[in-house]
């Protein structure tokens, strides 16, 4: 019975076009050998493990399932290939179903890490769209004299990222997801703390007075008039410092990480920087 085309397929898929024996897996489908232009010519042969006659390379082994069948076969280059059969003993049947396997896992993995690495990027694209995130530094750089009330709109675009994007997080990047982790806890501590000392609508008197607009942006600055009434408004100040610095540094690192592991994402993408 012949190979059947599936199972042709399925190798050929499975292994990337790949050698299983060499060295770092070649393709069957090289440009050209030895300097000779082979122009994508294929130089593979579909090798059994156990071959079909019980006097052949590794025969007389007990079989299981089809004889011409994917489980049987394996990828390998025209010289592989002799070599294998040529050498019987020193490729026996368990090692050559363990190349095959790890071939196959390597290409496996390698389409995962991309797949992978497509989902990070288009979330971080996305939190670029929908948040004023290069502009962070500058809503929070006065601290703790004022601040820019725009600067409480990230908490919202975290919160409507795992409603309306469930996967989104974690990252599948360890590293950047732990570089996030950090920024987003460093700038919810800081506004939890500044929202705390917000003057609230029932009249009660904190640190921070109610916003004003200047220059286009809605400042919320000290609130002068009652602060040096609150004997703790100095460590207060002082708490807010350290929250602030806290969070640049975290906002810094991670700036840095994306514009080096994710050049092709655009931190400036929020809608209103694009004229």
């Amino acid at each position: 019975m012949a190979i059947k085309n599936a199972d042709l397929k399925m190798l050929y898929g499975r292994s990337a076009g790949r050698c299983a024996l060499c060295p770092n897996h070649e393709s069957v489908f090289p440009d050209s050998l030895a300097g000779v232009d082979l122009d994508n010519k294929n130089i593979s042969e579909m090798a059994h493990v156990i071959a079909k006659k019980k006097k052949g390379p590794r025969g007389g082994i007990e079989c299981w399932g089809d004889i011409n069948g994917y489980d049987n076969l394996i990828l390998l280059c025209r010289n592989h290939h002799v070599a294998v059969d040529s050498n019987p003993d020193k490729f026996p049947a368990e090692f050559l179903i363990e190349v095959k396997r790890r071939l196959e896992l390597k290409v496996s993995q390698a389409f995962d890490t991309d797949r992978r690495r497509d989902h990070d990027v288009r979330i971080l694209m996305l939190i670029m769209e929908c948040m004023q995130f290069m502009r962070l530094r500058s809503q929070c750089e006065n601290l703790p004299q004022n601040f820019d009330s725009s600067f409480f709109d990230a908490g919202t675009v975290f919160e409507e990222l795992l409603v309306d994007v469930p996967d989104a997080r974690p990252f599948f990047d360890i590293v950047l997801e732990n570089n996030f982790v950090d920024f987003q806890q460093a700038y919810q501590n800081l506004t939890s703390t500044l929202s705390g000392y917000i003057e609230s609508d029932r009249g009660a008197v904190f640190l921070y007075a109610q916003a004003k607009p200047v220059a286009n942006k809605m400042i919320i600055p000290l609130n002068k008039s009652e602060l040096y009434r609150d004997l703790r408004s100095g460590e207060v100040l002082e708490e807010i410092g350290r929250l602030k610095r806290v969070f640049l540094e975290s906002y810094n690192e991670l700036v840095s990480y994306i514009r080096t592991a994710y050049s092709e994402v655009d931190l400036y993408a929020y809608k209103p920087y694009k004229f």
